[in-house]
């Protein structure tokens, strides 16, 4: 018997893969991040999904300019990560999504994972493009804290 899989499938089953060879929880491999929040927080307040862990779900996996990183559904992308008037331009409505490089701004963007507050921010494109930002086609920035996987093994922009 052949079991034929659609490369869509077979990208939609890594994330699993990926948590379980990630182990059980309260392994080095699915401990939260310990980033500290900043005094005063700057940008929107976002509200955890329902059903958000906020355990580490494996590493984003991955090479050269496409690592693929479990996030949370809605999750904003900003046009640039270090203005402060957080000017959405897209969105994602995967659950499993691409980014090219991660940076680091004195922005802290929040969102349901990771504590709440991080000012990492990956690029990507987003799978929605916000109305108003046509042009963009949804490319943007992506804050940490809406990304359950790990982003260590993500590569830094420039």
């Amino acid at each position: 018997m052949t079991v034929r899989t659609s490369g869509a499938a077979l990208l939609a089953a890594l994330p699993v893969i990926a948590a379980i060879a990630a182990g059980p929880a309260g392994t080095a491999a699915a401990t939260t991040a310990t980033t500290a929040a900043p005094a005063t927080r700057q940008g929107p307040v976002r509200a955890a999904p329902a059903g958000v862990t906020t355990a580490a779900i494996g590493s984003c996996y991955g090479s050269g300019s496409r690592w693929w990183c479990s996030n949370a559904s809605h999750a904003p992308v900003y046009c640039e990560p270090d203005d402060q008037s957080y000017q959405q331009c897209g969105w994602l409505d995967s659950t499993t999504s691409w980014f090219q490089c991660k940076t680091q701004t004195d922005v802290w963007g929040e969102g349901p994972y990771w504590g709440g507050a991080t000012p990492v921010w990956l690029y990507t494109q987003g799978d929605e493009t916000y109305p108003g930002h046509e042009g963009r086609h949804a490319w943007g920035w992506v804050n940490q804290s809406w990304i359950s996987s790990s982003t260590d093994r993500v590569r830094w922009c420039g």
